[in-house]
Protein backbone atom coordinates (compact mmCIF):
# COMPACT_ATOMS: atom_id res chain seq x y z
CA UNK A 1 0.00 0.00 0.00
CA UNK A 2 1.20 3.52 -0.68
CA UNK A 3 0.08 6.94 0.45
CA UNK A 4 -1.50 9.34 -1.99
CA UNK A 5 -1.47 13.09 -1.53
CA UNK A 6 -4.42 14.23 0.57
CA UNK A 7 -7.54 15.17 -1.46
CA UNK A 8 -6.13 13.77 -4.68
CA UNK A 9 -7.13 10.15 -4.15
CA UNK A 10 -9.84 10.11 -6.77
CA UNK A 11 -8.65 12.69 -9.26
CA UNK A 12 -4.98 12.00 -9.59
CA UNK A 13 -2.40 9.25 -9.88
CA UNK A 14 -3.99 7.71 -12.97
CA UNK A 15 -1.44 5.55 -14.76
CA UNK A 16 1.25 6.92 -12.47
CA UNK A 17 0.72 10.56 -13.47
CA UNK A 18 -0.04 13.34 -11.00
CA UNK A 19 -3.24 15.35 -11.20
CA UNK A 20 -1.21 18.30 -12.44
CA UNK A 21 0.26 16.24 -15.32
CA UNK A 22 -3.11 14.78 -16.29
CA UNK A 23 -4.88 18.12 -16.11
CA UNK A 24 -2.18 19.81 -18.21
CA UNK A 25 -2.54 17.15 -20.93
CA UNK A 26 -6.34 17.50 -20.76
CA UNK A 27 -6.12 21.28 -21.16
CA UNK A 28 -3.67 21.05 -24.05
CA UNK A 29 -5.46 18.29 -25.95
CA UNK A 30 -9.16 18.81 -25.21
CA UNK A 31 -9.88 22.02 -23.31
CA UNK A 32 -7.77 24.11 -25.68
CA UNK A 33 -10.69 24.00 -28.15
CA UNK A 34 -13.06 26.74 -26.99
CA UNK A 35 -15.88 25.06 -28.96
CA UNK A 36 -15.72 21.90 -26.88
CA UNK A 37 -19.22 20.81 -25.92
CA UNK A 38 -18.99 19.13 -22.52
CA UNK A 39 -22.57 17.83 -22.67
CA UNK A 40 -21.74 16.03 -25.92
CA UNK A 41 -18.51 14.64 -24.46
CA UNK A 42 -20.56 13.14 -21.63
CA UNK A 43 -22.56 11.22 -24.28
CA UNK A 44 -19.83 10.52 -26.84
CA UNK A 45 -16.46 9.98 -25.14
CA UNK A 46 -13.39 11.90 -26.23
CA UNK A 47 -9.95 10.74 -25.15
CA UNK A 48 -6.58 12.37 -24.68
CA UNK A 49 -3.12 10.93 -24.07
CA UNK A 50 -0.81 10.88 -21.10
CA UNK A 51 2.25 8.94 -22.08
CA UNK A 52 0.98 5.85 -23.91
CA UNK A 53 -2.36 5.84 -22.11
CA UNK A 54 -5.72 7.08 -23.33
CA UNK A 55 -7.84 8.99 -20.82
CA UNK A 56 -11.52 9.82 -21.04
CA UNK A 57 -11.98 13.63 -21.00
CA UNK A 58 -15.29 13.25 -19.15
CA UNK A 59 -13.44 11.62 -16.25
CA UNK A 60 -11.44 14.84 -15.81
CA UNK A 61 -14.63 16.92 -15.90
CA UNK A 62 -16.13 14.60 -13.29
CA UNK A 63 -12.99 14.94 -11.16
CA UNK A 64 -13.41 18.73 -11.22
CA UNK A 65 -17.06 18.37 -10.24
CA UNK A 66 -16.22 15.91 -7.45
CA UNK A 67 -13.55 18.27 -6.18
CA UNK A 68 -16.14 21.08 -6.06
CA UNK A 69 -18.74 18.90 -4.35
CA UNK A 70 -16.27 17.61 -1.77
CA UNK A 71 -15.24 21.16 -0.91
CA UNK A 72 -18.84 22.38 -0.58
CA UNK A 73 -20.71 19.31 0.73
CA UNK A 74 -18.08 16.91 2.02
CA UNK A 75 -17.85 13.26 1.10
CA UNK A 76 -21.58 12.73 1.69
CA UNK A 77 -22.23 14.94 -1.35
CA UNK A 78 -19.65 13.07 -3.39
CA UNK A 79 -21.26 9.78 -2.42
CA UNK A 80 -24.66 11.09 -3.47
CA UNK A 81 -23.39 11.81 -6.98
CA UNK A 82 -21.43 8.55 -7.20
CA UNK A 83 -24.49 6.48 -6.31
CA UNK A 84 -26.84 8.09 -8.82
CA UNK A 85 -27.14 4.77 -10.66
CA UNK A 86 -25.89 3.17 -13.85
CA UNK A 87 -25.19 5.08 -17.04
CA UNK A 88 -28.26 6.08 -18.98
CA UNK A 89 -28.49 7.81 -22.34
CA UNK A 90 -29.08 11.48 -21.68
CA UNK A 91 -27.75 11.25 -18.11
CA UNK A 92 -31.00 12.59 -16.64
CA UNK A 93 -30.38 11.20 -13.13
CA UNK A 94 -26.80 12.48 -13.19
CA UNK A 95 -27.89 16.01 -14.07
CA UNK A 96 -30.67 15.95 -11.45
CA UNK A 97 -28.23 14.94 -8.71
CA UNK A 98 -25.63 17.43 -9.94
CA UNK A 99 -28.17 20.25 -9.90
CA UNK A 100 -29.28 19.36 -6.38
CA UNK A 101 -25.67 19.36 -5.17
CA UNK A 102 -24.19 22.27 -7.14
CA UNK A 103 -26.85 24.12 -9.11
CA UNK A 104 -25.24 22.83 -12.30
CA UNK A 105 -27.74 21.35 -14.76
CA UNK A 106 -27.74 20.28 -18.39
CA UNK A 107 -28.60 23.81 -19.56
CA UNK A 108 -25.68 25.54 -17.79
CA UNK A 109 -23.31 22.55 -17.81
CA UNK A 110 -20.95 23.86 -20.54
CA UNK A 111 -20.62 27.28 -18.91
CA UNK A 112 -20.01 25.83 -15.44
CA UNK A 113 -17.50 23.23 -16.65
CA UNK A 114 -15.51 25.96 -18.41
CA UNK A 115 -15.50 27.92 -15.13
CA UNK A 116 -14.13 24.90 -13.27
CA UNK A 117 -11.42 24.40 -15.91
CA UNK A 118 -10.38 28.07 -15.87
CA UNK A 119 -10.32 28.15 -12.06
CA UNK A 120 -8.36 24.91 -11.59
CA UNK A 121 -4.95 25.53 -10.13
Amino acid sequence: MFDLPQNKHYYGRSWGFTWEEIFKAFKEQVASNKNTNWVQIKEVPVTFKTGNFSNNADYIVNALLIKKIEKEKGFAGVWELLTVGPYETGNQKYYQALEKLTGINKVNYNEKVWELIYNEK
